[in-house]
């Protein structure tokens, strides 16, 4: 009888590693096919765009029809399955129970995104057997510029950029520090959270001018990814302290590396940031090489999607910042200068004159709006603010054709 059971739970726990190792596969492929099914959202726009350009008369009209219909149902249910993500990583409390939490969220996820990705490449392969739409095919047009545009700008952007100007604070500067100051105090960490990498393209901003003026004694950005390597961090900020490789310790370690990279800062006034955090888990073992004192206004900042991560690496909610959304007018400037730069060598004289003639008071004192000024309205009110969809949209509309006045 004891054989009989033996033999049972030896089978069972079998089973259990089996079922386990496939689960941790299909979690494991989460940051992944987030990043692939996101990447297809945008292309899935363009593409749908040109198949509602096409002429009804056309041999692949009655085809490419269906074929689009299938596309928008697959790309609905691609938003909404990163829109229960994002619900399910905003709402979480830290907690011991967040654990179980977590994988109860990102399991029925995880699946889902396997499926849609199987879809999308079901969906893509029916596309190239029956060419029905070609990739590089000019959007020429005002009406289906806007209908790639409402596809590019997914509905779960739509929907929160409502939320975020109910609580969105004013970015707050580094305070102004002489550079003979020696006190030393506890560096300030700040989280930034902001949707769809706005506040990584904010705080680069705010970095790269802080590195012009030379208001600290070292910088250093580190890129993070969901699953990340402490060790290799702390390598890519040991290479980032000393310019010259020949004066770099030569540590291994992680522990080395940590006390390595604390000895260096603590007497420096400095600006480190840790872009796109994802869990309070990293940032406990990302912040052992951080100095517990440093010169007076030293700065730790923290950009991530996730609130309850946000609040996890400060002090006090004082310090987490929602990212401020563009103005109209900053929009307008935005998206002008994009184009501009983007197709420069592309557009001829005349058009370029015209279009750095521009200006946002012009399209608010005309009562009746024409091409190019109805398309650049509409843009800028979908866009909402939103920095990324104003640069994704600017690049598109340079990539669909080489006279932006004849696209829109």
């Amino acid at each position: 009888m004891a054989e009989i059971a033996v033999s049972l739970v030896g089978s069972l726990i079998a089973g259990i590693s089996t079922l386990v190792e496939k689960e941790a596969t299909l979690l494991q492929s989460v940051p992944e096919n987030t990043r692939f099914v996101k990447d297809e959202l945008q292309t899935i726009g363009a593409f749908l765009g040109v198949v509602e350009n096409m002429k009804e008369d056309s041999p692949k009209y009655q085809m490419a029809r269906v074929w689009a219909e299938q596309v928008k149902d697959l790309a609905y249910d691609m938003e909404d399955c990163l829109e229960e993500q994002i619900t399910a990583l905003t709402t979480r409390n830290s907690s011991w129970s967040q654990y179980v939490t977590n994988y109860r969220a990102l399991r029925p996820f995880a699946a889902k995104l396997s499926d849609l990705k199987s879809r999308i490449v079901e969906v893509s392969e029916r596309n190239m057997r029956y060419h029905l739409v070609i990739a590089d095919q000019v959007i020429d047009n005002h009406m289906n510029f806007m209908v790639a545009l409402n596809k590019v700008l997914s509905r779960s952007v739509e929907g929160t950029t409502d939320n975020w100007t109910q609580n969105v604070v004013t970015w707050a500067e580094a305070p102004e520090e002489s550079a003979s100051n020696d006190k030393t105090c506890a560096p300030k960490v700040t989280a930034v959270v902001g949707m769809f990498g706005s506040g990584s393209t904010r705080v680069s901003e705010i970095y790269k001018r802080h590195k012009a003026d030379k208001k600290y004694d070292s910088y250093v950005w580190i890129e993070l990814s969901q699953d990340v390597n402490v060790t290799k961090v702390f390598k890519d900020m040991m290479k980032q302290l000393f310019d010259d490789s020949s004066s770099q310790p030569e540590y291994t370690g992680e522990d080395e590396l940590a006390h390595g990279i604390q000895h260096e800062l603590k007497q420096k006034r400095f600006l480190v940031v840790f872009d796109e955090l994802w869990t309070t888990h990293a940032w406990h073992s990302i912040k052992k090489a951080l100095p517990h004192v440093s010169r007076s206004g030293s700065q730790v900042i923290v950009t991530t999607e996730i609130v309850h991560v946000a609040k996890g690496c400060t002090e006090s909610d004082d310090h987490v910042y929602w990212v401020q959304l563009l103005s109209k007018q900053e929009s307008f400037e935005r998206f002008k200068n994009l184009i501009l730069v983007t197709e420069n060598s592309k557009m001829t004289h005349e058009d370029r004159e015209d279009f750095e003639d521009l200006d946002l008071k012009e399209l608010d004192r005309l009562k009746v709006l024409e091409p190019p000024f109805n398309t650049i309205e509409q843009i800028l009110r979908k866009c909402r603010g939103l920095e990324l969809a104003i640069g994704t949209v600017a690049k598109l509309l340079a990539s669909v054709s080489s006279q932006v006045g004849k696209t829109m």
